[in-house]
């Protein structure tokens, strides 16, 4: 299995991710807000939105990386494909990556289809 992420996993297209917000189909963390979408590619994208009230550049810089590293090393969760837009909030740029994975996987648990409904004994789950 491939560890990075690819172009084709990021959403970059500016009417891609309005069209991820006007579905409204979203799920809330403690760290984020998620929308997502079915998509018919078989393999799951994601794209991080983050505003100026998180903070200068960097910290936003790092945030996004911290999402990214989260959605890489658990996009093999995601057995039919979904596109997924993060929205981090505020608090989110002190936070540790092992608090913003743990949020992410009890945020996407019920997006998980599997065929036996195990979580592949993932340590946060």
């Amino acid at each position: 299995m491939n560890q990075k992420i690819l172009k084709k996993e990021r959403i970059r297209k500016k009417e891609e991710i309005k069209s991820i917000l006007n579905k409204k189909r979203t799920r809330e963390g403690i760290n984020f807000r998620l929308y997502f979408s079915p998509n018919d590619l078989g393999f799951s994208r994601m794209a991080i939105l983050t505003g100026k009230k998180i903070g200068k550049a960097t910290k936003r810089n790092r945030v996004k990386r911290l999402f990214r590293e989260a959605f890489r090393k658990n996009k093999y969760l995601f057995k039919d494909g979904l596109d997924i837009l993060i929205i981090p909030k505020n608090s989110v740029s002190e936070k540790k990556y092992q608090e913003i994975e743990k949020d992410f996987i009890e945020v996407i648990k019920p997006l998980i289809r599997n065929s036996n409904n195990s979580l592949l004994n993932h340590p946060y789950c």
